[in-house]
């Protein structure tokens, strides 16, 4: 495990982080929602994996680097290595506590630091992978960073992004406004800050989308969470509308993106 000295502007965003990597481990809810049970955790989960496999892993070639920024216990890596054990993956988080336990939960390089500080060389790696990190770079800094992560893709190197809905969190914040205090932080982006982001430093948008039927459905999830026979069926009919529909952005929980960097001079 290599480490660097995170420059973390937020000293209080990483101790949250320290302290939830410490409390809840290498355990889905970790990483994902705090406080949302267990079956829709585990629905956003296997969404997550489910447009990863189906608009970014076939672009990548066997053997190919791969930077897993915010990589926390290693969730993503794991999914990742199933699908193709020749990949050579990289771990990057700014949390100790999350760092020790991607490198004992998978077995790969892991580097403890932030996006303002990565050793990495420009050009390093055919694909970066990122989910809900972008989210937590101070708004003023999206630009200089994003320009950084950039640089790290070879030329053809392929991208893939996954972070909060500014939209979505605006509603939750007027609906329940204690909910932020919950929180871990991030600000989320808008549907346009996103594209700007992505179509920016080289970088060309090939996919985007995100899961607006299962967002739009989170008040009745929470009302049939104890029904499973009711949540079940639901889940699946969610689920199957996000996948068919997986451009809509509307009101949207989270937002992804697939990118592909095309100049070689960025």
């Amino acid at each position: 495990m290599n480490k660097l000295e995170p420059i973390v502007k937020d000293d209080h965003l990483r101790e949250r982080w320290e302290k939830r990597a410490a409390d809840e481990g290498s355990s889905k809810s970790s990483v994902l929602f705090r406080g949302l049970p267990k079956t829709l955790n585990e629905h956003v989960n296997d969404f997550q994996e489910y447009i990863l496999l189906k608009y970014c892993l076939p672009r990548i070639k066997p053997s190919a680097s791969i930077l897993d920024l915010g990589c926390g216990y290693g969730r993503i890596t794991k999914f990742v290595k199933q699908y193709d054990k020749s990949l050579n993956i990289t771990g990057l988080d700014f949390s100790n506590h999350f760092c020790a336990l991607y490198n004992k939960e998978t077995s790969c390089r892991v580097v403890c630091a932030d996006l303002n500080n990565t050793p990495f060389q420009n050009q390093s790696f055919d694909c970066i992978i990122a989910f809900t990190s972008l989210m937590y770079i101070p708004t003023n800094d999206r630009d200089k960073v994003m320009k950084n992560i950039a640089s790290l893709l070879k030329p053809g190197g392929i991208g893939f992004f996954l972070d909060s809905g500014q939209e979505y969190i605006k509603l939750v914040s007027l609906i329940i406004p204690s909910r932020n205090k919950q929180s871990t932080g991030g600000n989320g982006f808008t549907t346009k800050e996103y594209d700007k982001l992505g179509c920016t430093n080289g970088l060309e948008i090939i996919h985007r989308g995100g899961m607006t039927f299962f967002s739009l459905s989170m008040p009745f999830l929470l009302l049939i969470k104890n029904f499973e026979i009711i949540l079940t069926p639901f889940l699946k009919l969610v689920g199957w509308l996000d996948k068919i529909f997986y451009s809509s952005r509307f009101l949207s929980i989270h937002q992804w993106m697939v990118v592909k960097k095309t100049d070689v001079n960025n």
